[in-house]
């Protein structure tokens, strides 16, 4: 009786036995490990182009030498930084870094190189602080390389670009941005020093003692979150003389704002998707079971111990589960990857995959456990009370 009470090959021939029952099961695991893999990859894809579209958004505000507003037209001026021949001490904007509400703040440095026919601006801008250029990278980066890189609309034969008489090779290209960026060419403070020094043998003298670390164009200011731009832009005006602070316009304002509210509700969606999946796993377990309590009664009437039962459903489970789950996990990986090629959302997908498997498997035994603790209970007492 022992022997036979082992019940080793009892989950496979269970399976085989009841198809249908086991097909249902093997289908809502393949559904649910490639509903949470596609909703993990699928949202952090999501969460990487909303972030990535608020960072490109650009600065909250700008803060430029008053002489230089009177050269900018109100229409031409983006978030980015608008180029302008003019350079002043930075040691004016110090007074800035006690505004309450500002959370970074990036310098640039515009030179104007007239040496060709084709004019062109020249925006010297620190990596490490950078936050508007290098979302517009071509091919990704957390910031801009050093040495040179270019504007989409900027040609570069054989990678080198021709700036003050010299030829000078190019590190990176800007993706388009359908603004004065295009056009323009970024550098790094250690080139930027290089290209005055150009300049300077190129004839234009008034460029030879910039110094990026000491001048600045245009301040770019990023506010905090939970303060208002508006009251920032109206107490730099108040309280730092000689320059222009201009906040971004309401529609960029409104953009911005709903960009964070969709990341926001992009951060909690993993986290529904999950809630309402395997409450429907563990439901539909638990249903499944429940037919079962006639055959767990059968069990125990032979002797079959609680625990060699419990063994028994928990091979089953976790055999028709981690199959389902493996190719929910495959099929859904095939289909994402089509719909997400060349995205950086795939980046997601193993840890995605193992993730699903792993949920879908441990929710999947761990329902079984419970539902087969509760029918258990029932067939025990149907046995004490002779029914």
């Amino acid at each position: 009786m022992k022997d036979t009470l082992k019940l080793r090959f009892l989950p496979a021939k269970n399976l085989r036995a009841h198809p249908l029952r086991t097909l249902l099961v093997f289908l809502l695991a393949a559904a649910q490990a490639a509903c949470v893999l596609s909703g993990l990859v699928l949202t952090h894809n999501i969460k990487q182009e909303l972030t990535l579209s608020e960072k490109r958004l650009g600065a909250d505000i700008l803060l430029y030498p008053s002489a230089a507003m009177s050269k900018i037209s109100a229409d031409k001026l983006i978030m980015q930084g608008t180029a302008s021949d003019v350079r002043k001490p930075r040691s004016q904007i110090d007074a800035l870094y006690d505004c309450e509400g500002v959370a970074a703040v990036s310098c640039q440095v515009f030179l104007r190189d007239t040496t060709s026919p084709e004019a062109r601006w020249i925006v010297g801008c620190d990596p490490e602080t950078d936050f508007v250029i290098a979302p517009w990278l071509s091919g990704g980066g957390d910031k801009l390389p050093p040495g040179i890189t270019v504007g989409s609309a900027v040609s570069a034969n054989e990678g080198r670009v021709t700036l003050f008489c010299k030829s000078w090779p190019v590190a990176a290209r800007l993706e388009k941005t359908g603004s004065p960026l295009d056009e323009e060419v970024f550098t790094d403070p250690q080139t930027f020093e290089r290209l005055t020094k150009a300049a300077a043998e190129a004839g234009l003298e008034a460029y030879k003692n910039v110094d990026f670390e000491k001048s600045y164009s245009v301040a770019l200011l990023r506010v905090e979150e939970e303060a208002d731009p508006g009251n920032v832009t109206n107490w730099l005006n108040k309280h730092i003389r000689k320059v222009k602070a201009v906040c971004s316009d309401r529609a960029l304002g409104s953009a911005a704002q709903s960009v964070r509210r969709q990341l926001r509700l992009a951060e909690t969606a993993p986290a529904l998707l999950w809630g309402a999946l395997l409450l429907a796993l563990v439901v539909a377990q638990t249903a499944t079971v429940k037919e079962r309590r006639r055959e767990l009664y059968f069990w125990r009437v032979l002797g079959a111990s609680r625990a060699l039962v419990l063994k028994g459903m928990l091979a089953e489970a976790a055999t028709v589960y981690s199959a389902g789950a493996l190719c929910g996990v495959a099929l859904s990986a095939l289909v994402t990857g089509m719909l997400l090629s060349g995205k950086a959302g795939l980046s997601a997908m193993p840890l995605g995959a193992l993730t699903a498997f792993a949920v879908t498997v441990l929710v999947g035994c761990s329902s079984t456990l419970i539902a087969v603790l509760r029918a258990g209970k029932a067939v025990k007492d149907r046995m004490l009370f002779g029914v």
